[in-house]
């Protein structure tokens, strides 16, 4: 799956989260992986269940599901 990380997603994940991270770029990676797996049609909520509490959380839950979803 080809991509690149905008530098205003850069931007916006790394003030929500404190500090840029190889962490960061792991977690949107895996919300644009999940949200074309599984896809939105914007009539339901998108859940995410992380048991973990390291930076790509971050990315998944604050900035890239919630800020990018109406961009899927």
């Amino acid at each position: 799956m080809a991509t690149s990380i905008s530098p205003e997603l850069v931007k916006d994940t790394t003030e929500f989260h404190g500090h840029w991270c190889p962490g960061l770029a792991i977690g949107i990676r895996a919300a644009e992986w999940a949200l074309k797996e599984f896809g939105h049609d914007g009539d339901e909520d998108v859940v995410v269940v992380a048991e973990t509490d390291m930076c790509g959380v971050d990315a998944l839950l604050d900035q890239y599901v919630e800020e990018h979803l109406k961009d899927v």
